[in-house]
């Protein structure tokens, strides 16, 4: 039996995307009258109490650009008469599909207290850094150790 370690680089864009959430976390915010981090903000609403929670809710914004869509189609082409190679026509068929299944979920974030019903807004880099505490302080490199049987 042999071991053999290899090791496994993150790429580049996992290198910016962690770059990006610590620059996120590092930002000082007004919190009781002090000046403190996003992160030290999270550390300290989990020492009080509060716990993170993803809800769903609806996306207005995106179905009111879809009936936009479909709107600005309806009043240039006749749908479903129409050539559906034509862009305009295309995308007013996707937007009157979406419309119909009404699909518009989105998930969105919050820290609250089950003493209270006040919480406050998360982005979900916060929520993820609330819910796993080094999650984001891993390496930017992986060791992984690989089994071969001889």
């Amino acid at each position: 039996m042999t071991n053999n370690i290899t090791e496994i680089k993150t790429s580049s864009l996992e290198k910016a995307n962690i770059k990006k959430r610590e620059k996120h976390l590092n930002k000082t915010i007004a919190y009781k009258g002090n000046i403190i981090t996003i992160k030290t903000w999270l550390e300290t609403m989990k020492k009080d109490g509060y716990a993170p929670e993803e809800r769903q809710g609806i996306d207005t914004v995106r179905k009111a650009k879809d009936q936009k869509i479909l709107n600005y189609a309806k009043n240039n082409y006749i749908l479903g008469l129409s050539n559906p190679n034509i862009p305009d026509v295309a995308n007013g068929l996707a937007a009157k599909k979406r419309l119909e299944e009404d699909n518009y979920k989105k998930p969105y974030y919050r820290a609250s207290i089950a003493s209270e019903e006040s919480s406050y807004h998360l982005t979900k880099i916060e929520y993820n850094y609330m819910l796993h505490d080094t999650y984001w302080h891993d390496n930017t490199s992986i060791i992984q150790l690989t089994h071969n049987i001889n």
